[in-house]
Parts: structure tokens; C-alpha cells; sequence
């Protein structure tokens, strides 16, 4: 059943609203592998009363936000169809911490809820009186009987819906957030209707919707208008290769600047005025000096050749005397020294 009274709720609350907007409760979860970071992240609107949503969020979603890194936004709709708007208070009415197993009931439940109303969707159905007073016959015993009775009205556009709470929800939470009648809880109302995915200017008319970063993901990167596992590892993978803008980036450590050198100055030496006489005194030293140098190596020069020609000269063997002739030639010394002292005191 497709009836979309968006003007309807709208004018509603407005007409009812009185709270401050900052203080709208919680409509969206992120849903995650634990392991990790959120690597890629993007929003999935549903519409309670689709039938394809029921099977998304049993069976994709579990294996998409599986994956580690990769996050998931949970939005429900609350315009698409009639019986969106109070469906998506009642997953809301206990808080975000309890919205996903609500969600998880009403889609389970879907077919029994959802069958009833779109078979009997006249409010004058006679159906709808039968099918309301099998389920008081049902309740008879239950304590809180006639509270049930008077809530309940077989024109009541939710009047399945209200039936499917009645089991998993108390009378008073019931009739707090979806009082009699078509009356629906403000707050939570106005929170669902804020930040709608937009395209071409309008509000989305369609579900399941995927938004990164508050804009519609193209289908071009979807497959069939549906975000599936394959494409979800595919975003990892791309997300693998870009830089993290969430890691603090490490600079190179600045070139330490060297102390700056110092200059020593050299001094300059001391001109010395030298005078004509002095002039010819000093040329005069200075010549001693050339010629007292050239005698040195003159010098130097004749002794290197001295050397050069010992060097080259062949050493004499004299050969070893026998004793008896070395003894003669030794007083034969003798004799003649004494002869030649002898001639010298002669002369004398």
C-alpha cells in the first residue's frame, strides 16, 4: 500500500511542535565491525514498510558492516508510506541503544502487520471490526484489557500496527508515543524529518537510499540502485590507497643550521719605507747571500761526486802473508825506522 501523506504529517507538526529543536532526540546508529576504525562510511535510509528493506536489513546489512572499516548509518524513513512515520517512532521510542532489535521486530513481523493493512486499507472495511474484536477475545485475561479496548478504534489507520506493538509493548509506552486516534509523538516526529536525502531539489521517493557525506551515491557505483558486499569491499580497497587525513603526518626534521664561521682578518703587513742608501746596503746583503749560497752548493755538489767515485771504485784484495814472512817484514819495519832516526840526528 502506497499512500503518501508527507503534507499531512508535516502540517501536523508544525501545528503541534513546541520543543526546542536542539533537543530532538536520536534518530540514526552507526553500525560497525568493532575491529577498527571507520575506514569508509556512508548512510542507508529504509522505509519500514518496504518489503526490499526487510530483506536488506536482514540479510546485506549484517554482512556489509561486517567488514572491518567499514560503517554504516541507520536511517528510517518516515514518509514514504502511511504507516512509515509511526513504525519509525516506535523503533526510536526506546532510545538508540534499542533501535536496531525494534527495527529487527517490525521487519520480521513485516508480512502480518503489513498484509492487514494493505488489504483493509478502507477505514470502513467491516473486516476491520471482526479482525479487532478476535484480538480483544485473544486479551480477555490480559490485566490491562479495557485500557487495550478503549485505545484501540477499527478506523484507526494503524490499527495493525498498534495490534503487532501491543505484544512486544506495554499500553502506556504505546499510548505515549502513538496516543488514539492518528496522533503521533512530536519530538521524535520532527527529529525523522530533519535531514531527508535530497535529489533534484525534493526529497527522495524512494528506498533503500545511500548517502556519503549528506549527498546521494551515484548508481553508477552502486549495483541497481543497491550498495551490496562486493561494492563495499571495493570502497575499502579505494579508500586503502588515499592518504589518511586522520593520521598526523610526520615532517622531515629541519637541517640543523651551522654555526656561521668566523672570519679572522688577516693583518696586513706593515710597509716598510726603505731608503736609497738603505736600498743599496740590502742589494749588497742580498748578493753575499746568492754567492755564499751557490759556494754551499758548489760544495755540496763536489761531495756527492766524491762520493759517486768511492763508491765506484773497486775494493783491493791483498792476499792473507804467511807467518814466517809477516815476522820478517815486521823487524824489516823496524830496522828501517831505526835508520831513519839515526840519519836524522846525524844531521843535526
Amino acid at each position: 500500500m502506497r499512500f503518501i501523506f508527507l503534507a499531512f504529517i508535516v502540517g501536523f507538526i508544525i501545528g503541534n511542535f513546541s520543543a526546542n529543536a536542539a533537543s530532538l532526540p536520536q534518530t540514526s546508529i552507526t553500525l560497525k565491525n568493532p575491529q577498527g576504525r571507520c575506514a569508509v562510511q556512508v548512510a542507508v535510509w529504509l522505509s519500514p514498510s518496504c518489503a526490499h528493506c526487510a530483506g536488506y536489513f536482514s540479510d546485506e546489512i549484517p554482512k556489509i558492516t561486517g567488514l572491518p572499516g567499514f560503517c554504516m548509518d541507520l536511517h528510517f524513513f518516515p514518509h514514504l508510506y502511511l504507516l512509515d512515520m509511526p513504525i519509525a517512532v516506535l523503533i526510536w521510542s526506546q532510545g538508540p541503544e534499542n533501535a536496531y532489535r525494534i527495527a529487527e521486530l517490525f521487519y520480521k513481523g513485516q508480512n502480518e502487520w503489513l498484509s492487514s493493512s494493505s488489504s483493509r486499507d478502507k477505514v470502513d472495511d467491516s473486516r476491520r471490526v471482526d479482525d479487532l474484536n478476535d484480538y480483544l477475545n485473544s486479551i480477555k485475561n490480559n490485566p490491562s484489557f479495557q485500557k487495550i479496548k478503549d485505545y484501540l478504534d477499527p478506523r484507526d489507520p494503524y490499527l495493525y500496527v498498534k495490534i503487532f506493538a501491543l505484544r512486544h509493548f506495554s499500553i502506556e509506552h504505546l499510548g505515549k508515543y502513538l496516543p488514539k486516534g492518528k496522533a503521533i509523538d512530536t519530538n521524535l516526529s520532527l527529529a525523522l524529518l530533519k535531514g531527508l536525502p535530497i535529489k533534484d531539489g525534493k526529497v527522495v521517493n524512494f528506498s533503500p537510499v545511500f548517502t556519503k557525506n549528506g549527498d546521494l551515491i551515484p548508481d553508477s557505483q552502486l549495483q541497481r540502485g543497491i550498495l551490496t558486499k562486493d561494492i563495499a569491499e571495493k570502497m575499502l580497497q579505494t579508500a586503502a590507497t588515499l592518504p589518511n587525513k586522520n593520521v598526523e603526518q610526520h615532517l622531515p626534521p629541519a637541517p640543523k643550521n651551522a654555526p656561521p664561521k668566523k672570519t679572522i682578518k688577516k693583518s696586513q703587513p706593515k710597509k716598510i719605507e726603505i731608503k736609497p742608501e738603505d736600498k743599496d746596503i740590502q742589494d749588497a746583503d742580498a748578493d753575499d747571500v746568492h754567492m755564499q749560497d751557490a759556494d754551499d752548493d758548489s760544495e755540496m755538489h763536489d761531495a756527492d761526486e766524491n762520493d759517486d767515485d768511492l763508491d765506484d771504485e773497486p775494493e783491493e784484495e791483498f792476499p792473507e802473508p804467511e807467518d814466517e814472512d809477516w815476522e820478517e817484514e815486521e823487524n824489516d819495519g823496524d830496522n828501517h825506522l831505526d835508520g831513519i832516526v839515526e840519519e836524522s840526528i846525524d844531521n843535526d
